[in-house]
């Protein structure tokens, strides 16, 4: 089964990018699917500039959190619950 150099194949059940002042929203959020698609569970796409994150979820529409909403980890990361607002605070 693998030794050093082995690479791991699976996807993360959470899968979080964040944007750069470089990073393009569109291209970013491109790969949301793909992870998705891949088995990852749940996805971020946390854009500091606009202080929002948006919430991927598989065959679900994405979730656009901003101010005093709630982010929870669900069964990925369970009792996990913060406000986009607690996130960006000193941003």
């Amino acid at each position: 089964m693998g030794g050093r150099g082995a690479l791991f194949h699976a996807a993360p059940d959470l899968a979080v990018e964040v944007l750069s002042p470089s990073d393009s929203i569109t291209k970013t959020e491109r790969r949301m699917p793909i992870y998705l698609s891949f088995g990852s569970r749940l996805a971020l796409l946390v854009d500091p500039k606009n202080k929002t994150v948006r919430v991927y979820r598989p065959g679900e529409s994405f979730e656009l959190l901003r101010g005093d909403g709630f982010l929870s980890g669900n069964s990925v990361l369970p009792g996990f619950r913060v406000s986009p607002a607690k996130i960006f605070e000193g941003v």
